[in-house]
């Protein structure tokens, strides 16, 4: 697992093809091209991966592998062990064994209902958002887009009922599943 730290935000790798900011990012991109075709990584990022308007580490990524999945989770996932208020997205991507022919509908961006700019995977699939999704004023006075929580929600119930219903099962008994994920690591921050 690769973990990213504040002090490394600024940090910037340029190698062959892989000029990726911010260096998550480029962990991603590492991770995958790591693991052996048919591989599958499941990655926790910033929404910016999959959000922001420069659309080249997700070509990046779609051309290399499958998007078996992504959950958008609310701006208070991490609040509790982290204490930070940031949108984050799970992702589920499934290496392939030659490059994509076609262009992946996830690379681009799309649109909510309400006309708010996200990526074309969450928009065609609002259902795998966590929360609703909103705009806010940052400290800089700006409007960002952010995934409030619902109220009286159970994030860990949420997330394995997305899984259950959204995700496909594993084939490998030795992979955790969401489940097992959730269960694990999700409950250890609500029982803090």
């Amino acid at each position: 697992m690769w973990q990213t730290k504040k002090p490394l935000n600024g940090w910037r790798w340029n190698g062959p093809s892989r000029d990726f900011r911010p260096i998550h990012d480029y962990f991603i991109a590492k991770s995958l091209d790591l693991v052996r075709p048919g591989g599958v990584i499941a990655v926790v990022t910033s929404s910016g991966t999959m959000d922001k308007k420069d659309s080249s580490v997700r070509e990046y990524l779609a051309n290399r592998a499958d998007l078996v999945g992504a959950i958008r989770l609310p701006n208070n996932a991490f609040q509790r062990n982290a204490n930070t208020g940031v949108v984050a997205d799970i992702l589920f991507l499934q290496k392939r064994d030659r490059a994509a022919v076609e262009r992946a509908d996830w690379v681009d961006l799309g649109e909510t209902s309400e006309g708010h700019p996200i990526n074309q995977y969450f928009a065609q699939h609002p259902e795998m958002v966590l929360g609703k999704i909103t705009t806010e004023s940052t400290q800089y006075g700006k409007q960002e887009i952010t995934v409030k929580p619902i109220e009286g929600a159970d994030l860990v119930q949420q997330l394995k009922e997305q899984s259950a219903t959204s995700m496909p099962p594993s084939r490998n008994p030795k992979f955790p599943t969401m489940n097992w994920m959730c269960r694990k690591n999700l409950s250890r921050q609500t029982q803090v």
